[in-house]
């Protein structure tokens, strides 16, 4: 061909580097660009029928859309003066079936010389690499409904780099284009041939079979020989079908185990046996390259027999009756281990009962305990001491902790039976009161102004009387050196205690500071709370969640708690950034942020969970 046509429209034909059933596959160089590409012609000569013109052109558009790292890419088709050809990439590397031949040469002319040489296991991990990448390329090809029907090593070429590339679509089938096949008629090299595909079963052939052929070229890398050899091709057709490949670990036992099952479970005659898919054909050998366990399991002599038997239907009745002796002598121990699983079901039921029972009981203990606590937090509100004692101790007694058990105990402790002492000298109703930080002195408004008393003795320490009138409710600061001062008319009024004059004041119908002295928070009507920087006078930020009455700051003044229509909202204090929602409306007490609502809720004021 090179020598009568030295040209075929834009190509130049350099030399012949392959033949096959259906075409020449030459070097040549495509001039309009300068480059080397493979150019197949469909065999010259007689005039070509219309079937293989159609296959030929329809393997070049498919391969086309094709574009994968493993694939060869397809660069042009055309025809000239009745020679069909199409371009491809120029793949410079050797066959796989090179690599095997020189291997297998080698290793028989050191067995010829009595060297005991062994394949090593850098080979076996080299081969799986080859067959994965070439399984990640195949499983690309059929998710675009390509089957290539004709893998063999011949159809893999090695790059410089040392990775496959499939080539040769000739007989591939393409679900998006009706076939050419004649039914009935096979397709494939006969050595690396599918069951299906020898059975020429066009509608059972489907992309398990690519997955058969591959697998056939890793079993003839491991074993450096095909698993089928016959002195003609109709042997090699029945032995594929009836005979069972040699276990890869008997012709060489240094094959690791693993691969040895993958490569089975790939050449599997039940395609339904098969990997499904060549992704899993592909992870499977990643799994071994890694050290993974592989999803594959190797076959027993029992799945052996019995696929033995499949095909050897004059062997059915004899499979059947050692079946049936096998069953008959495991009857009895079945039958015991069914009594034991019954048994160990019952015990587990009887356990999941105890178990059930005993989460009802802590779900009832706890909905108890908080309950307590709820009707402890209304008997101190209505001034019942005596009623909340008990509940708090009732309730402490639930939890059984020591640590929940003293701090209980001490909430407890913290309301007498009887007064510590009594606070005379006061003019008019007291409107409310408030206790220093250090519990030591309190603070009591009432219409006439504010006077700061002694708990211990009662006794008077100091009287404002130049405080706004009519304070609706009064607050401390940790420090004890600031006192908030709700008033009626409006205002919060902040004050220095110990020197008597006005640290700021804001509009707003209720104030609380922070533990810290560093920030008052205020509501505005029922619905607007803002937060205030003492120091500055400035606002921090504001918020409107809705009708508010309540707030509180955690212990560690970095949260701020409103309780809004029967529920909770949680900022941070700083900045303003909403945490969460929960039930209930918050008071301060102790190093936790307690909420009374049906019960009491907490939150740690480290975490503000």
């Amino acid at each position: 061909m090179a020598s009568e046509r030295e040209r075929l429209g834009d190509f130049e034909i350099v030399r012949e580097i392959g033949r096959g059933g259906m075409g020449v596959v030459y070097e040549a160089i495509q001039l309009s660009l300068n480059r080397k590409v493979a150019l197949k012609v469909l065999l010259p000569g007689a005039t070509p029928e219309q079937r293989d013109v159609e296959r030929f052109q329809r393997e070049a558009r498919g391969a086309a859309l094709l574009d994968h790292p493993r694939i060869v890419p397809i660069y042009a088709q055309g025809e000239e003066g009745g020679t069909y050809y199409y371009a491809m990439k120029l793949v410079q590397g050797r066959s796989l079936n090179h690599v095997i031949r020189d291997t297998r040469e080698k290793w028989e002319a050191s067995y010829a010389a009595g060297r005991r040489t062994t394949l090593s296991q850098q080979y076996f991990r080299t081969a799986a690499r080859l067959i994965m990448e070439a399984a990640e390329a195949l499983e690309y090809a059929h998710s675009q409904g390509v089957i290539h029907r004709d893998i063999k090593p011949h159809n893999l070429i090695l790059t410089p780099e040392g990775h496959p590339v499939i080539t040769d679509f000739g007989l591939a089938r393409f679900l998006s284009a009706p076939s050419v096949t004649i039914s009935g008629e096979m397709m494939g090299t006969p050595a690396y041939m599918s069951p299906e595909q020898v059975r020429a079963e066009q509608q059972a052939i489907d992309h398990r079979t690519d997955i058969y052929s591959l697998g056939v070229t890793l079993y003839e890398m491991l074993a450096l020989d095909i698993p089928f050899r016959a002195e003609t091709r109709e042997a090699m057709l029945r032995q594929i079908l009836l005979k069972d490949p040699a276990p890869l670990g008997r012709l060489n036992p240094r094959i690791p185990r693993d691969l040895e099952t993958i490569c089975h479970k790939a050449i599997e005659k039940d395609p339904g046996r098969r990997y499904q898919s060549a992704k899993l054909f592909a992870h499977d050998l990643r799994c071994f390259l890694e050290g993974l366990p592989i999803v594959a399991r190797p076959i027993g002599p029992l799945g052996r027999l019995y696929r033995h038997a499949l095909r050897r239907k004059a062997l059915t009745a004899a499979i059947a009756g050692a079946l049936l002796a096998l069953i008959a002598g495991t009857y009895f121990g079945l039958q015991a281990h069914r009594a034991r699983q019954a048994q160990l079901q019952s015990q587990r039921q009887a356990e999941a009962e105890r178990l059930r029972a005993e989460t009802e009981t802590a779900a009832k203990l706890e909905e108890q305990f908080w309950n307590l606590l709820g009707q402890g937090r209304a008997a101190l509100a209505s001034g019942s001491y005596p009623m909340a004692k008990r509940s708090f101790l009732d309730a402490a007694r639930i939890k059984g902790g020591r640590p929940t058990e003293l701090c209980f105990w001490e909430l407890a402790r913290s309301f007498s039976d009887s007064p510590l002492a009594t606070l005379t000298g006061l003019q008019g109703a007291v409107n409310c009161v408030a206790f220093s930080p250090d519990g030591r002195s309190l603070a009591a408004a009432t219409a006439s102004g504010l006077k700061l008393c002694e708990v211990t003795t009662g006794s008077g320490l100091r009287e404002l009387v130049s405080y706004p009138k009519g304070a609706v409710s009064l607050a401390f600061g940790a420090s004890g050196t600031a006192l908030a001062l709700n008033c009626s008319n409006g205002q919060v009024e902040v004050r220095d205690v110990g020197a008597e004059r006005q640290v700021v004041s804001l509009e707003g119908s209720r104030g609380v500071l922070s533990p810290d002295g560093q920030l008052v928070a205020t509501l505005t009507g029922r619905n607007t709370v803002g937060v205030w920087d003492l120091a500055t006078g400035q606002e921090r930020w504001r918020s409107a969640p809705g009708t508010v009455d309540s707030l509180a700051f955690s212990f560690d003044s970095r949260l701020l708690a409103a309780g809004v229509g029967g529920g909770v909202k949680l900022w941070e204090a700083v900045s303003g950034k909403e945490v969460s929602r929960s039930r209930g409306s918050p008071i301060r007490r102790g190093r936790l942020l307690l909420v009374r609502a049906t019960g009491c809720w907490r939150w740690a004021r480290k975490s503000g969970r």
